[in-house]
């Protein structure tokens, strides 16, 4: 198979990638390792646990990843591209459809329906989370302090890059003993990627009649797929709380944010280019309102938080080779991750307060756990059962 077929698949992909990055992974590695044998598990499964090292979405890495390893880097960027312009499109249209009609009655008992099956969805990915990042009692105070702490409305950022230097000093000095040879240039490759970036985003602050709202939003999206260790949900806990802060997105109405990146195909993290639609359709970004400030918001945060990701899993795509060696790092991303796990659970909790104590949709809430849990059901078709139940509530 040549470039452009590969290229074809990238594209299918995007467009069918539902169920967040568990469901997208898998999907991939039975592609490309099992059907048409692109990779070999071995590689497959370095390739895999440099994407989990590094902050951003796993998925659409891995796809960056394999397009390089086969193609080279400009493939790369089109398959990168093609992961995420279905879903980027698909965003749009529901924040269109948002806009036009979020506010009818019939439309707002769908919306708190959802809302209930995703406040579900996501105790579960705590769960999950938390489970294969706990090593010992150090990760559950980690993630308790992530938990404590959002509630106390300290930045997220900071409790986990204090987690990260704890993890790093918790291992003793003579287990880091690093067993790869390390890559060429590495920092210099991720400075150069990332330059442009950087360029970009002072351009937005610095350049005359652009609105500060722009380069805010570029900001936030910036240091959201940053600090995203342990998934989309930890990037999405720091959108909550800076959109509302912002005045994007309501805290109350973000849970509409998240229901949006699960049910349009590609990265979770997309729910970033919903909430910039929103606020810029609104005017809350500055300049106006209408639908320009609307596209313009679509695409700042599918630019940072995709083209950072992008540039960063290209730039050490040399360590998806021979691995990632050092159990400090190791030991610094398991804090990171239980920390995620905390942040997800008072996620899902803020989510759970804002159904109003309303007892359907709680009783809504535990089924989409239960139902996940046991794999029952795909992410689809409960969203439309919690879309059709609140509607039916009124």
């Amino acid at each position: 198979m040549g470039e452009r077929q590969r290229h074809r698949y990238w594209l299918w992909l995007g467009l069918t990638s539902f169920g967040g990055p568990g469901a997208q992974i898998a999907a991939l590695q039975a592609e490309v390792v099992e059907r048409r044998g692109w990779l070999t598990s071995e590689q497959f499964g370095r390739a895999l646990g440099l994407c989990f090292f590094l902050p951003g979405p796993e998925a659409q890495q891995m796809v960056t990843w394999v397009a390089w390893k086969l193609d080279g880097w400009r493939a790369a960027w089109l398959a990168s591209l093609s992961f995420i312009l279905p879903g980027l499109i698909g965003c749009g249209l529901f924040g269109w459809a948002y806009v036009s009609y979020g506010m009818l009655p019939a439309v707002e008992g769908a919306l708190a329906g959802v809302r209930a099956v995703v406040a579900g969805i996501i105790f579960i990915s705590a769960w999950r989370l938390a489970s294969s990042s706990f090593k010992g009692w150090g990760q559950g105070v980690a993630s308790l302090v992530a938990f404590l702490g959002l509630s106390f409305g300290v930045p997220f950022g900071a409790v986990a890059i204090g987690s990260g230097l704890v993890g790093w000093w918790a291992v003793k000095p003579e287990e880091n003993e690093a067993t790869a040879a390390p890559v060429p240039r590495l920092w210099l490759r991720l400075g150069l990627g990332l330059l442009p970036f950087l360029l970009l985003g002072l351009a937005l602050c610095f350049l005359p009649g652009v609105e500060p709202g722009y380069a805010h939003l570029a900001g936030v999206s910036a240091f959201a797929v940053l600090t995203s260790f342990g998934g989309a949900y930890a990037a999405l806990s720091l959108w909550r709380t800076q959109a509302d802060a912002a005045g994007w997105l309501p805290a109350e109405r973000f849970g509409d944010a998240l229901v949006v990146g699960e049910a349009t195909p590609g990265p979770l993290m997309l729910a970033g280019s919903f909430i910039g639609f929103v606020a810029g359709y609104q005017g809350h970004l500055g300049g106006g309102a209408g639908w320009l400030p609307a596209m313009v918001g679509l695409l700042i945060p599918a630019v940072f938080t995709f083209g950072i990701s992008t540039a960063m899993i290209l730039a050490t795509a040399p360590l998806g080779e021979i691995g990632v060696a050092s159990p400090r790092f190791r030991g610094a991303m398991s804090f990171v991750t239980a920390t995620a796990a905390g942040a997800l659970a008072w996620m899902g909790g803020m989510l759970v307060l804002g159904l109003g104590g309303r007892p359907v949709l709680i009783l809504l809430a535990i089924g989409a756990a239960l139902v996940t849990q046991r794999r029952w059901l795909g992410v689809l078709p409960l969203l439309a059962i919690g879309a059709a139940a609140g509607w039916l509530m009124g």
